[in-house]
């Protein structure tokens, strides 16, 4: 662990390197699983599922009101996933396989969705954040919240501070928040990452309400996590994660740093922890070093696929970018788009039977399947990039 911690950056990178290009070798093997249960709606829908990771379960706990039953189809090679897929998703609703990108892009053709795992957020450093959040009724909101609280920031380098954190604030709120599903960063990455930034505390008087690392890295300051005493979630509705945006954004500028990284979420725009992120002003992306994504197909649409993309809908890789897929039963495209537009993403792409616009389609947003769609169906026009006024 120390011998990592004090490990130099480019022979770091290289360890990290090397173990995301060896890690595909201990999936050679993979669950193949079907999974039958009601939605919220209180549709039936059956997914099948290749690979038993984090993200599957995450969309899994969308999709389905309680838990499903799991029959397990078998075990198949990796290599035979693009072959076996095919003959048994006629019967699913929705097919979801989880791998190794590099492996995804050899092995699977075109004709499934590719939703990143994580999307990484990030924001410029504003001159001043408090009178950037201002120009939003609900981060005018948390403001008010923080100052009415007396909350403010202190920075620490102590190692027993580290320790304080580490396993009196960040696993207990990780796993009162994630249960099953919770991912734990390493104690030895935890630790690099604070030997190279720091510690900041969010208190209440002398009282410590908060606390996260952050990471610094030439001109960006990326906050690795976030944790409460014991993992309680009052110090959070009392107003500490908004005064951790608020001063982190502030730190940052004071240590010259042009970007401020707000670190992962995943690929979904009604998530909570991104919607948050979204309403500071957050630009996402898919990043390049998550080694995990997921193919999504489904071979046609209905009503449960329907409601999973109004509840759920998905960002996902298209050429270099990202693009969001939603249903809309209920809101014009137009309006959709003004409910869920996310910096970052190039297009709007809504299935489904939308209510009629009351104007002409707006040049970012496009009618139809993306699976589904003809090469003959797509505009031939300039996608005309609309992005929200940033707070």
């Amino acid at each position: 662990m120390r011998g990592y911690e004090r490990m130099p950056e480019p022979l770091a990178w290289c360890v990290e390197r090397t173990r995301r290009v060896l890690a595909p070798l201990a999936e050679l093997r993979v669950p193949v699983v079907w999974y039958t249960g009601k939605t919220p709606g209180g549709l039936w829908m059956r997914v099948l599922a290749a690979g038993d990771g984090q993200a599957t379960h995450y969309f899994l706990g969308r999709i389905f009101a309680d838990k499903p039953t799991r029959t397990l189809h078998g075990s198949a090679l990796l290599a035979s996933l693009p072959r076996l897929l095919p003959k048994l998703r006629g019967d699913a609703d929705l097919t979801i396989a989880e791998m190794d990108r590099i492996a995804a892009q050899f092995l699977f053709s075109s004709d499934y969705l590719r939703v990143p795992s994580w999307v990484t957020t990030s924001l410029p450093v504003p001159d001043d954040m408090e009178a950037a959040a201002s120009r939003s009724s609900s981060t005018r909101s948390d403001l008010k919240l923080v100052r009415g609280n007396g909350l403010r920031m202190e920075e620490s380098h102590r190692r027993d501070d580290f320790r304080s954190f580490y396993y009196g604030m960040y696993l207990p709120f990780l796993q009162q928040r994630h249960g099953q599903q919770t991912i734990l960063r390493p104690e030895r990455n935890m630790r690099r990452s604070f030997r190279d930034g720091g510690l900041l505390w969010i208190l209440q008087g002398n009282q410590r309400m908060a606390g996260a690392i952050y990471d610094l890295r030439k001109n960006v300051m990326t906050v690795v996590c976030f944790g409460t005493p014991g993992g309680d979630y009052e110090p959070v509705r009392q107003g500490a994660l908004a005064a951790l945006y608020l001063q982190s954004a502030k730190h940052a500028k004071a240590l010259g740093c042009t970007t401020l990284n707000f670190g992962l979420t995943r690929a979904c725009a009604r998530d909570g922890v991104l919607r948050y992120k979204r309403k500071w002003g957050a630009r996402f992306a898919a990043s390049p070093r998550m080694r995990v994504e997921l193919l999504m197909r489904w071979e046609r649409l209905g009503p449960c696929i329907e409601e999973f993309l109004t509840h759920s809908p998905l960002l996902f890789r298209q050429g270099r970018g990202l693009s969001l897929l939603a249903a809309s039963p209920e809101h014009a495209p137009g309006r959709l788009r003004d409910q869920l537009w996310i910096n970052g993403i190039d297009r709007l792409h809504v299935i489904g039977r939308p209510p009629e616009s009351d104007g002409p389609l707006p040049g970012d947003v496009v009618l139809g399947d993306p699976l589904h769609r003809s090469p003959s169906a797509e505009p031939d026009r300039h996608i005309a990039r609309w992005h929200p006024q940033p707070i």
